[in-house]
């Protein structure tokens, strides 16, 4: 079967997928809470640990105090060993930086990125909350390990993805770029998925530089709190809720910048870092 054959079945098996999300899915383990307002922004992780106050009462939450969120990790019974993966695991960076700033609230969506069903459920769910900006961050080489969430990314247009342009596994070990080019899913140049990078590499929708030391979290941090918060000439009422309206806003920001600043030199630019502290 080829690529184009499986994404476009499981864009044909995505509702078959959602109906399932109470068999293979159960909603976050955090007790009830009050709702902390502002922008709601998902974010799409494996499982980590949400019994942490800096994370918790940053989390979305619905008219009855229960957090807006799903975990799809949960591996059918039927499967080897048939447990949940462990969520004893601290939130990453990315979760950690957003709750940090005001007029943002977290939808969370536990993955296991190991079983392409969740993907698509996670994605799916997403498409269901406040949320319209989706943060994933990591990215690979591996284009099989994205089928399914390409599937479902191109199935909701609506939202707005925000991921590396770069492996994570590379930046994670603090390797330097190969010039191979992007990794996936941004490879895939989905016209709702925006790629950022800490550094030049062809073809990246935006590349930011961030308070050192420069982290792939910390660049998509700065890069939604960039979409919300920072003033341009293409300012609206709303964030950017599509790629084009995204790319309007950095290109307008990075417009400002040079006339401020013309020998500022080609990207990576630090847009609205004061915004950002």
């Amino acid at each position: 079967m080829t690529k184009s054959c499986l994404r476009h079945l499981l864009g044909a098996l995505l509702p078959v997928l959602i109906a399932s999300s109470p068999i293979l899915a159960e909603p976050l383990n955090v007790a009830p809470g009050s709702d902390p307002g502002g922008t709601a922004i998902a974010v799409i992780t494996p499982p980590f640990h949400l019994v942490d106050s800096d994370v918790s009462h940053k989390l979305a939450r619905d008219g009855e105090g229960v957090a807006i969120g799903w975990d799809f990790s949960k591996r059918p019974k039927s499967s080897e060993g048939g447990s949940a993966i462990q969520d004893t695991a601290a939130a990453p960076e990315i979760v950690r930086t957003l709750a940090g700033r005001q007029n943002i609230r977290i939808v969370s969506a536990f993955i296991d990125r190991l079983r392409p069903a969740s993907w698509a459920q996670a994605v799916a769910f997403v498409a269901q909350t406040p949320a319209r900006i989706v943060v994933v961050p990591f990215a690979t080489a591996a284009e099989n390990d994205w089928v399914a969430f390409r599937a479902a990314a191109e199935h909701f247009p609506n939202l707005l993805f925000i991921l590396p342009a770069q492996s994570t596994d590379k930046v994670d070990k603090g390797e330097t770029a190969t010039g191979d080019g992007l990794a996936y899913p941004a490879a895939f140049h989905l016209a709702n998925v925006l790629s950022v990078s800490t550094r030049s590499l062809a073809d990246t929708d935006v590349v930011l530089t961030t308070p050192s030391p420069a982290t792939t979290d910390a660049a998509l941090a700065l890069a939604v709190n960039t979409l919300l918060f920072c003033p341009s000439t293409h300012e609206t009422t709303q964030p950017p809720m599509s790629k084009l309206e995204a790319m309007a806003k950095f290109g307008s920001l990075n417009t400002s910048l040079r006339r401020k600043a013309p020998t500022l030199g080609p990207p990576p630019i630090t847009p609205c870092t004061e915004a950002y502290n």
